[in-house]
């Protein structure tokens, strides 16, 4: 943490996002929150929340809870009730989900978001908020497209409303193809629907995870700045109503295929400038991030 937020200070980066519960189902600080506790999901990983987010207020860093929502294996072990077919469906991580449709799972959830903002927390982000990929939703348990689009926005909604007294912004990280695709992609996520339900969102255009072909594109990994630029176009043609300052991109600072580094960050930089979207979230899963971008490249503002 002191070398991410001395980072932070010499970058003008300004805002950080900090797990409240991650995919495993654990939640990163106490609570008195009875199903956490039953399901022992509750740990230390952050012994003093508010003294952190204190710590993070005192060097102008705005603090973003992430909150893996749907995907939770522990809830589905424990409690198997809450869970896609009583617990007996896996993902291809061997992982158990909660169920979409389970207002009680809806419930658990927003009681984390709740304990985040009285923590200090600033937003809530809501992640893995869909059904499981591989057509689980479609193919096995039936469920239509509006039926599994209202799951979503639904939740969605609902967290809002709960949250209104605890004055934090709401967000949601959805799939990058979201913004292109002209369905929901059979895992509850419509573009247009969930920009419309929360404050801010998160459309992870990573160019790693587009297929060849994508945009006319031959390998879209090789590609940063035209593989963010042609996500992001269609995304806003799909919200013509939506202003920019409602869209807040995940990009890629990691390498799969092809090595990211300080010129692949800030290609993806620029695309988002060309488009009128001066602020990102940066995502590299082993933390280290590229110490040298430019960060302002984006219209010479860094948000």
């Amino acid at each position: 943490m002191e070398d991410l937020l001395a980072f932070a200070k010499r970058s003008g980066l300004n805002a950080m996002v900090i797990d409240a519960k991650d995919d495993d189902g654990r939640i990163s600080f106490r609570t008195d929150i009875p199903l956490a506790a039953e399901i022992g999901a509750n740990s230390d990983k952050i012994a003093d929340p508010a003294g952190l987010m204190q710590e993070l207020a005192d060097n102008g860093i705005y603090t973003i809870a992430r909150i893996v929502v749907f995907c939770d294996p522990l809830l589905a072990k424990k409690r198997p009730d809450l869970a896609i077919l009583n617990g007996k469906w896996h993902d291809t991580r061997g992982l158990g989900w909660g169920d979409p449709l389970n207002q009680d799972v809806w419930k658990y959830n927003v009681d984390i978001a709740k304990a985040a903002a009285k923590a200090g927390f600033k937003e809530i982000q809501f992640d893995y908020v869909r059904f499981p990929e591989r057509k689980l939703a479609s193919s096995v348990l039936g469920l239509s497209r509006e039926k599994r689009v209202d799951a979503i926005t639904g939740f969605l909604g609902y967290a809002v409303k709960e949250l209104e007294p605890y004055n934090v912004y709401v967000s949601a990280d959805v799939f990058g193809l979201t913004t292109t695709v002209g369905d929901d992609m059979m895992i509850g996520q419509d573009y247009a629907e969930i920009a419309r339900a929360v404050d801010y969102i998160s459309p992870m255009v990573y160019p790693s995870h587009y297929s060849a072909g994508n945009y006319g594109l031959k390998d879209p990994d090789a590609a940063p700045y035209e593989t963010v630029l042609a996500s992001i176009e269609k995304g806003e043609a799909k919200t013509p109503d939506l202003s920019a300052d409602h869209v807040r991109p995940w990009i890629q600072d990691f390498s799969l295929r092809h090595h990211y580094g300080k010129n692949e960050v800030e290609a993806q930089l620029r695309a988002l400038a060309q488009v009128g979207v001066h602020q990102f979230m940066l995502w590299d899963p082993n933390n280290r991030y590229t110490r040298d971008v430019d960060f302002t490249v984006l219209s010479g503002d860094v948000k």
